[in-house]
């Protein structure tokens, strides 16, 4: 028997393989970083790097990586520094996630949250004014005409004008009879009778707590059981630059902290007593003779728990240091061909930056607000994708033509490969390889 031909029923098209294998470059060891240049920085035996003592600020500049080909493409930029930047959302546990190379914080217990960061009102879903990022959903509204997407500590902040305020509402979870922390930053452009956040009823003798400023600089925490309860400081709150503001409750103590230090505790003073009436406000004292910050808040933080000194020194330090990224990308082999692209401050790790070209370096800025505290690089890690994608393109027959009972068909395609890696091209006809 003559074996025949077998004859060819198919839709032809071309498809294209293309395997690019992505190569990474890795610090994390002295050796790593000390291929690069430190300025008023040192890499750390405890294995990171951080500013010179006393120095408020200086840079860390990486060596010039080599991709291998001149449209490597740089990809995923990623690191891991201390704990920088805005406070978790959703309440999640950074210690048992490992977020940050040190300064996690446990999230459990947050029940109001704050960023602050709205471009303008009606923004956050139910057309209210401040989203509530605790998880809790109290969201905000505002009263007044307070001035949205105003420079802050972290990122945005509204600006209070003496006359403005957030209602964060009534719920459940913001009546705290035990153990309690505020925390918020405050840039103040004159010092007014007012409250950074008071959980009262507005006309009455009745709050649950809340941080003052009684118009003269002495701040206030205070509550009603009986009567007025306080712990109290003078010469607390100042104008002109950001402070951070924070106080705790915990079995009759007080402690109010400004800037991560203890300014003044006090012991053996009655529970917290919560009241239905009580609505949570931001910028505004509700009780006696009521009154309105005139200034700048960001990143408002609310607990049903007492955090440690150290846990408020690291929330004031995710505010007080920033790590602000700088990435080149070069053609000549000592990137004097580039200028620097400034990603900005307190990025989100990683950062996607579809970059092309053969040479790259990066550079952190150093910074910090108090010379006690640095910040902290761990590692680096970049990916690359050191091959050229080819262009293939089928000539003939047409893309997507159909032959019907045909002996062959003859397939032509153009092919261009800048860097001549290996590659397969793969012809498919009704979805089967030919």
């Amino acid at each position: 028997m003559k074996k025949q031909t077998p004859l060819i029923t198919a839709l032809i098209f071309l498809s294209l393989i293309v395997i690019v294998a992505a190569s990474t470059f890795i610090y994390n060891s002295q050796s790593n970083f000390d291929s690069g240049a430190y300025n008023w920085t040192f890499y750390n035996s405890s294995g990171f790097v951080q500013l010179n003592s006393s120095r408020l600020n200086g840079t860390y500049t990486s060596q010039i990586f080599n991709g291998g080909v001149i449209y490597a493409l740089w990809d995923n930029f990623s690191w891991t520094s201390n704990a920088i930047g805005e406070l978790s959302n959703n309440q999640i546990d950074e210690i048992t996630s490992r977020t940050f190379g040190s300064g996690n914080m446990n999230m459990t217990g947050n029940v109001l949250l704050m960023h602050f960061n709205e471009p303008s009102a009606n923004t956050v879903p139910g057309s209210r004014d401040a989203e509530d990022f605790s998880g809790d959903g109290n969201h905000g509204d505002e009263s007044g005409a307070i001035t949205y997407n105003a420079v802050g500590k972290l990122n945005s902040a509204f600006d209070f004008d003496g006359t403005d305020e957030i209602s964060a509402g009534s719920g459940a979870n913001l009546d705290i009879v035990n153990n309690l922390t505020i925390s918020g930053w405050v840039y103040l452009d004159t010092i007014s009778f007012g409250a950074l956040v008071d959980m009262a009823w507005e006309g009455f003798s009745i709050e649950n707590y809340a941080l003052i400023s009684d118009g003269t600089g002495t701040v206030y925490f205070q509550w009603y059981n009986g009567g007025f309860q306080f712990c109290s400081s003078a010469g607390y709150w100042t104008t002109g630059g950001w402070m951070h503001a924070a106080a705790t409750y915990r079995d009759g103590t007080v402690t109010i902290y400004k800037n991560g230090v203890q300014i003044i505790q006090c012991t053996g003073k009655p529970a917290l007593v919560i009241d239905i009436g009580n609505i949570l406000k931001i910028g505004r004292y509700q009780v006696g003779s009521t009154g309105n910050f005139d200034g700048r808040i960001d990143e408002v933080a609310i607990w049903n728990k007492s955090l440690s000194a150290t846990e408020i020194i690291d929330v004031y330090k995710r505010g007080a240091l920033k790590l602000n990224l700088s990435v080149q990308s070069c053609s000549s082999a000592d990137c004097s061909d580039a200028t620097w692209n400034n990603l900005g401050s307190n990025l989100t790790s990683p950062q996607k930056l579809n970059l092309t070209s053969q040479y790259f370096r990066f550079k952190y800025d150093f910074l910090t607000d108090d010379a006690s505290y640095t910040p902290e690089l761990y590692n680096v890690s970049i990916d690359y994708i050191p091959n050229s994608i080819p262009t293939v393109n089928l000539t003939s027959p047409q893309n997507n033509s159909y032959f019907n009972n045909q002996n062959s068909v003859l397939l032509n395609a153009s092919i261009y490969d800048l860097d001549l890696n290996d590659l397969t091209v793969r012809f498919y006809g009704d979805g089967d390889l030919i």
